[in-house]
């Protein structure tokens, strides 16, 4: 059954394909292909460009398969795991950044803006974090559960290069938003008796209000492409 979310055509259509080599593998190795349920990327894959302005390879440290973020957490020291987490948030920002340069649509650029400017703020939390861990803000109090459409869930996933378009951005976005909600929310229930462990809980949250938005845009704009 394909899920409610799936508004258009194109998308339930990716959906489909994607179900149907996970029945064909199945039913001929009986496995599932790795490629279909893991979040992969490329040890240097690129940033998105933007000319030659943005080009630039990934950290080592970030350029692992995004599906390993959640099982290393509990292994990361606080102040690795801070690491990472602000190389993840500067990563964000320039994707989001270069990538309204990818669109017309007036409103797909005041999204992308609004991301952007959102990370920055999650930076500056780390960054804070990094300084005094146990001077941590509050940093507002956690919302009421956040629904997850699962619309990137069952697409296929897309590597970033020079030439991708706005649709593979968010889809790539979407997945990597999914990747580091869970990454946090290791984090959280490692430090849930401290103050940071807050922290982490609201930095979960944020992420995956950003795949939620990420993944109603991707809706509309297939729709609208369709």
């Amino acid at each position: 059954m394909l899920p409610s979310s799936c508004t258009t055509a194109r998308v339930c259509y990716d959906v489909y394909l994607v179900k149907l080599r996970l029945d064909v593998s199945q039913r001929c190795t009986g496995n599932v292909p790795e490629q279909a349920t893991e979040y992969k990327e490329h040890r240097n894959y690129l940033l998105l460009q933007i000319g030659d302005a943005h080009m630039a390879t990934l950290p080592d440290e970030s350029g692992r398969k995004l599906a390993d973020l959640r099982a290393r957490a509990s292994k990361l020291t606080l102040k690795s795991a801070l690491k990472l987490a602000l190389t993840m948030e500067e990563q964000s920002i320039k994707i989001y950044s270069s990538a309204q340069n990818r669109v017309q649509k007036p409103g797909s650029k005041v999204f992308l803006k609004e991301l952007v400017k959102e990370e920055k703020k999650h930076k500056n939390m780390i960054l804070e974090a990094m300084r005094d861990p146990k001077k941590v803000k509050e940093i507002g109090s956690l919302e009421t559960e956040i629904p997850d459409l699962k619309v990137v869930d069952y697409l296929m996933d897309v590597p970033l290069s020079p030439d991708v378009g706005y649709q593979q951005i968010l889809i790539y976005a979407g997945k990597r938003e999914k990747a580091t909600h869970d990454f946090y929310m290791e984090l959280a229930k490692k430090y849930e008796r401290k103050q940071i462990g807050k922290m982490f809980a609201k930095l979960a949250q944020e992420e995956l209000k950003h795949k939620h938005r990420l993944e109603r845009e991707y809706d509309e704009y297939v729709l609208t492409q369709n």
